[in-house]
């Protein structure tokens, strides 16, 4: 659907003054497509953003279409939603249909319902698409846009969100099998098992109906097939015939058993405990993704692993021995019920109805030993997991110190240590067993000495006495051992869902960056409309580019740690009122000596850290890339490596060839191109999930290593490029040349790409942090961080060169001086 985005309610919402609103769009001209008339028209049409954010409680968003370009003629596209990890109608209404601009629009606005509900999700994500443009293009890269949905309830419910918002301390005191309930709600809501609940709870029973007609079968093979008498032929299922009769019998025990084993194979298909863990498992995953980076420090990797792994598995076991735990009860009333039927007598009855209740409450009173069993050997399997992977990470540290033996002497202590700890969980397990067996043999003895005298005399019958010690022995028995069993399960569950219920409600950076997206989007929209209404810029220059990139009155505080003790630290506040901005299409060299604030500003250019006051603004519709210093690489093949900030329509392997050439790593392109055929020469197939082959990173040294990181991100032609310290690897020639190649990747908006589409494409705009004067004096601006007064200013190469150091800017003294 669209909207009149001329009215007031989308004003508000994107913040623009009564006197600048932009032509944005009208409603839909017509019912069905139009047909625009095709005049070889050149403008793009492309989303304000690459990413969007919604809150499940705003009821709806607003997504900007934007026209670049000459804004004359009339254009058109198509748009549509399409489902990512959200899916249409449960967190979103899917929307399609055709926008067209009429001469001199140059935004319209469709409108998403965003869908509201009470159930815990991590953020989902569709994607919103432009198709079937009509005289112009669509944008390269924002020809789809992505939508992130941001949930503000708690994991499980909201029911404790008071003792969540106080922290792990009271978690740790909610009700344990409250916080169960509510994680078997979530579960049974969210995570795709509804069908195969309903399944599990009803068809389970087949197995207590074959045990009742197995217990009424015994019975009479005993008192009625095989005993002797006139009586008993009259009740033969084949009237006089006891073979036949027999015969019909035996099918019993081979029939039923095809119906059970049809059953209990969709049960294993259903497979409702590797989906219930799944769900956890990207839940988990997709949150971490989204956590502060505070939250992020306060999980180590093998922590993370370790509740990936084994707690999802824990909670989703615990699931299924509620489900169980429905059957075993089933199986005790299917045999209660055969007493009740065949033998009422009180002390059968009583002593199947007192059994499993003695035993439930034996399990209840062991509960908080059972819990700090498992609590205790869920730490230690942390801490061997913990020094597996410093092991494997910090190998070489190690081994240069010589410790090689001291890691393996404590890794040794602490897989004792854990075998230790799993004694008494095991020991919990096996006297519970017993205590189980011994109940049950107390109750056959019992029975035997107060039953057998009229079983002698013919009061009760044969076939029921042994159908009632073999219920005692056998079902009884086994059914309250696995109701025992269930119950321990779902107990050894709480401390992993408690795990859970922490880690999911940490704090994430999604409502950072949804008000940073809203106001870029929001001030973008704002400069487009001065820009358009002023008219000053000459024909066919696109508005868009001459938007300039700022900073205003930007400040940032790194936040004290109140637990540190003594006085706070002096230097917390890193930046003070910042107001400093640079036209797009410039190489920027960011300079200040060593801790002055350098990396603290890419961070705030790049959303990575958000600021304490002011804004940093870069035009929403500019794609940007943050290259961190230190090289990374995904254990993946080289070509999924390269690959990765691109679209898979974008793929084009001639061109990262021409880069890697022109960054003087010729000798990788053999090993894309072997990366290539053994895709089946399908170079859209980019999967980089696809965790193998690093063996061509091992053969890399350092410096190599950080020129394919910075081909990387010229591989993905982002608009504006955040280089941090990533030249810092390279002598002052080798940086130099590559300085020189980010210069012609401004020039030519974006390097090896045609030479007859630059008119259309986004200036390109690149950031890099340095301590080279000689490196500084080649960029376009250069910007000096002053950490004296914690602001940011433009300088002259000459002016550094004077405050400097013949080469390098070393200090504070030296650039105060």
């Amino acid at each position: 659907m669209t909207k009149e985005t001329n009215g007031k309610a989308h004003d508000e919402e994107m913040g623009f003054p009564d006197e600048q609103v932009p032509l944005l769009s009208k409603a839909m001209q017509d019912e069905g497509e139009q047909e625009i008339l095709d005049c070889g028209g050149s403008d793009i049409l492309q989303f304000s953003a690459p990413v969007c954010f919604a809150d499940e409680t705003e009821g709806s968003l607003k997504v900007d279409i934007i026209r670049l370009g000459t804004m004359k003629g009339r254009v058109a596209a198509k748009f549509a939603t399409k489902d990512m990890s959200a899916k249409s109608d449960e967190q979103y209404g899917s929307v399609s249909g055709q926008l067209v601009f009429e001469d001199g629009e140059h935004t319209k606005t469709i409108d998403i319902p965003i869908l509201e509900d009470s159930d815990w999700t991590p953020t989902l994500e569709f994607e919103i698409q432009l198709t079937h443009a009509q005289n112009c293009d669509l944008g390269l890269y924002l020809h789809h846009c992505r939508v992130k949905i941001l949930n503000f309830d708690k994991f499980p419910t909201d029911k404790y969100a008071e003792e969540i918002d106080k922290g792990h301390e009271a978690i740790s005191e909610i009700d344990d099998w409250g916080l169960f309930r509510e994680y078997c709600k979530l579960n049974f809501d969210s995570a795709g098992v509804k069908l195969q609940t309903a399944f599990i709870l009803i068809f389970d029973q087949l197995h207590n109906i074959v045990l009742f007609g197995n217990l009424w079968v015994g019975v009479y093979i005993v008192d009625t097939l095989f005993a002797r008498g006139g009586a008993s032929s009259s009740q033969l299922i084949v009237p006089n015939n006891r073979y036949h009769t027999a015969l019909l019998i035996g099918l019993w025990f081979v029939v039923p058993l095809v119906i059970l084993q049809a059953w209990d194979t969709l049960k294993t298909w259903l497979d409702i405990k590797g989906t219930s863990r799944a769900f956890l498992q990207k839940s988990m995953l997709r949150t971490y993704m989204d956590f502060t980076a505070d939250s992020r420090a306060g999980i180590s990797p093998a922590e993370l692993d370790m509740v990936i792994e084994e707690s999802a598995a824990q909670c989703a076991a615990s699931y299924v021995a509620a489900l169980d735990i429905v059957g075993s009860i089933g199986k005790i009333g299917t045999v209660a019920l055969f007493i009740v039927l065949f033998q009422p007598d009180h002390f059968a009855v009583y002593t199947v109805l007192l059994l499993p209740s003695v035993l439930v409450a034996f399990t209840a009173l062991r509960v908080a030993v059972a819990q700090r069993a498992q609590k205790r050997t869920d730490q230690k399997a942390l801490v061997v997991a913990s020094m597996t992977n410093e092991a494997y990470q910090k190998f070489r540290l190690i081994a240069d110190y010589m410790k090689r033996p001291l890691m393996g002497d404590l890794f040794a202590k602490a897989v004792d240590e854990h075998c230790e700890a799993k004694i008494p969980v095991a020991m919990i397990e096996l006297n519970t067993a017993f205590t189980t067996k011994f109940l049950s043999g107390l109750a056959i003895c019992l029975y035997i000495s107060l039953k057998a005298p009229d079983v002698l005399d013919g009061t009760v019958s044969l076939g029921i006495f042994l159908a009632t010690i073999t219920i005692f022995a056998s079902h009884m028995s086994d059914a309250i051992m696995q109701l025992n069993i269930k119950l321990m399960v779902i107990i050894e569950a709480f401390v992993p869902l408690k795990e859970f219920t922490t880690l999911l409600n940490l704090p994430l950076e999604l409502p950072a960056l949804k008000a940073a997206n809203r106001y870029r989007r929001q001030r973008t929209a704002i400069r487009r409309s001065e820009l358009l209404k002023a008219g000053a810029l000459g024909e066919g220059v696109c508005t868009s580019d001459a938007i300039q990139i700022e900073a205003t009155d930007l400040s940032f505080e790194y936040p004290n740690d109140s637990e540190v003790p003594g006085p706070s630290p002096t230097h917390m506040c890193v930046l003070k009122n910042v107001n400093i901005s640079v036209p797009q299409g410039s190489i920027v060299a960011v300079v200040g000596p060593h801790d002055s604030g350098k990396s603290t500003f890419f961070s705030l250019l790049s959303n990575i850290l958000m600021p304490t006051s002011g804004q940093v603004y870069v035009p929403s519709h500019l794609r940007v890339l943050h290259v961190a210093r230190d090289p990374m690489f995904l254990q993946a093949p080289l070509l999924h490596n390269l690959a990765l900030g691109l679209p898979q329509h974008m793929l084009d392997v001639d061109r990262i060839k021409d880069i890697l050439q022109m960054l003087g790593l010729e000798d990788m392109v053999p090993i894309l191109e072997r990366d290539l055929l053994q895709s089946a020469g399908d170079a859209t197939l980019v999967d980089i999930s696809d965790f193998k082959d690093i063996g061509w990173e091992r053969s890399m040294n350092q410096s190599r290593r950080a020129k394919l990181h910075v081909a990387r991100a010229l591989i993905a032609n982002p608009e504006v490029l955040v280089l941090q310290r990533a030249l810092q690897a390279f002598d002052e020639s080798v940086a130099s040349d590559l300085i020189d190649i980010l210069r012609k990747h401004v020039q030519e908006k974006g390097l090896c790409l045609p030479e007859e589409g630059r008119g259309s494409r986004r200036p390109r705009n690149v950031f890099f942090c340095t301590e080279s004067v000689a490196q500084a004096a080649k960029a376009d601006t250069i910007w000096q961080v002053q950490p004296e007064n914690k602001t940011i200013v433009s300088v002259t190469p000459e002016s550094l060169l004077a405050a400097s150091t013949p080469r390098r800017i070393f200090s504070r003294q030296t650039n105060a001086a």
